[in-house]
């Protein structure tokens, strides 16, 4: 508490870098990555989190937290106005394949569905996703818009 932000900073950097350096020597630690991944979130490099969280992702690609936190990390690397980077995708594919009914990757690929002009694509991901919403979810309004902005996008093609 005594310590200036400027210290406090360079303290959690030197115990970032600890811990990286600790994962090289024990590179199958999860939690280590998972840790990282949320320490260089924290500190604002959304370059390495994303790296961290990929390295967690690699050894658990049956965790749908630890493909969610990759994702999510790519997310924020590309940017929320951004369209979805393929890696970003792809790392939403692979969360979908093994939670079907997972609405962080039914939501987000349907938007890269419709940033990819497949509206048709993009309804199948959105209908299965409202589906599963409780009637007073605060993303139905939203999810509502969406799904009529694919249907217009859907007739207007043919």
């Amino acid at each position: 508490q005594r310590m200036s932000p400027k210290d406090r900073l360079e303290m959690i950097r030197g115990m970032v870098a600890g811990l990286e350096a600790r994962l090289k020597e024990n590179p199958k630690d999860l939690a280590g990555w998972q840790r990282l991944g949320r320490s260089y979130t924290v500190l604002g490099n959304l370059e390495k989190a994303a790296w961290a969280y990929g390295k967690a992702a690699e050894l658990a690609p049956k965790s749908a937290q630890a493909l969610s936190d990759h994702a999510v990390a790519l997310m924020r690397l590309s940017g929320n106005e951004k369209p979805l980077t393929l890696e970003a995708v792809l790392a939403l594919r692979r969360l979908i394949a093994l939670d079907a009914n997972n609405a962080f990757a039914l939501y987000f690929l349907g938007r890269a569905e419709t940033e990819a002009g497949n509206p048709a694509a993009a309804l199948v991901h959105w209908r299965k996703l409202m589906a599963q919403l409780p009637a007073n979810s605060r993303m139905r309004p939203r999810l509502t818009q969406d799904i009529a902005k694919a249907e217009k996008a859907l007739a207007d093609k043919k």
